[in-house]
């Protein structure tokens, strides 16, 4: 009996120094796969790469971690990236996923401000070279009229900037293939030769868009058309101011309004369009149409294909 006791008891201290040899193993493992991956993220961190711009090589980091964007944010927050820092959201299609990210001023640099949010790329809705020798002294920065590209454009810029090209893609086809399933409805339901006009009340006068405040997407993706008289009179201009006294000449079967009604109130002139009288208007936050990322677009477009197919 004492012999099985010893023999059990031989047993159980050769387990439990297998399980100790063990233990220490794996925690030398763990602290060694530690090691190697806090060296990783350094190294990650610490490599770069060169992003050809029209004014010259631009050297950034290989992932960029504190990012900061004017006018395009919603472009990257459909690639997953979060920055640190960007112009106003408040209207837009992504304002609630991007709560936490500091407002900048887009328009007027404030070095102390930008440096405040640490940022280890600036990416700047503009180019001059005073501005840009201001901003690469705070961080890399890449400048340039980012929102007048198109969004296959831009996507496929910040998919390379940020190595999410393949999401880029992903995007770009999705897009395409929602602006194909509208341009359908619409055929079908008869509204694809209704004529649109889309404006912003302003001071006295009104002002209608050709290109920008959904002018774009309405005429150029969705393929609609503006009246004629509000065609001839675009010719090369991108927007047109319109008084009131003649302001019916100018309007399409639908108005997409940019701004609130409460601005047009007890306005006789406003109140006798046929489109206004009808109920055909188009309208979203005052803001809503003047962001042109991709989250904002598929956003816009629900709202195009919303109102016209419920009238």
């Amino acid at each position: 009996m004492f012999r099985q006791i010893k023999q059990k008891t031989i047993f159980i201290l050769a387990l439990s120094i297998i399980f100790v040899l063990s233990g220490c193993s794996n925690s030398a493992k763990t602290e060694e796969e530690s090691k190697e991956e806090s060296v990783s993220r350094e190294s990650d961190s610490t490599k770069s790469k060169i992003i050809h711009m029209d004014y010259g090589d631009v050297e950034i980091p290989e992932n960029p971690q504190n990012v900061i964007i004017t006018f395009n944010q919603g472009d990257l927050i459909a690639l997953g990236i979060i920055p640190v820092g960007a112009t106003f959201s408040e209207g837009s299609a992504f304002e609630e996923l991007a709560e936490n990210i500091t407002q900048i001023d887009g328009w007027e640099i404030n070095p102390e401000e930008l440096l405040s949010l640490k940022p280890d790329l600036i990416i700047w809705g503009s180019y001059d070279e005073k501005s840009y020798e201001t901003l690469s002294k705070i961080a890399p920065t890449l400048a340039g009229d980012f929102y007048s590209m198109s969004y296959e454009e831009r996507l496929r810029f910040f998919g390379e900037i940020f190595n999410r090209e393949e999401k880029a893609e992903d995007l770009i086809q999705g897009f395409n293939s929602k602006l194909k399933e509208t341009q359908a409805k619409l055929d079908k339901a008869g509204l694809s030769d209704k004529k649109i006009t889309c404006i912003e009340v302003i001071g006295d006068t009104v002002r209608a868009y050709q290109f920008g405040r959904g002018g774009n997407l309405v005429y150029n993706m969705l393929g609609l058309s503006a009246p004629e008289k509000l065609n001839e009179a675009f010719k090369d201009k991108t927007s047109i101011d319109i008084s009131y006294e003649v302001l019916p000449e100018y309007m399409g079967d639908y108005i997409l309004l940019n701004t609130g009604k409460d601005k047009l109130a007890d306005n006789k002139v406003w109140e006798n369009i046929s489109a206004v009288k009808e109920g055909r208007l188009i309208q979203a936050s005052s803001n809503m149409f003047w962001f042109n990322d991709i989250l904002s677009l598929s956003k816009q477009i629900d709202i195009i294909a919303n109102s016209m197919l419920e009238k």
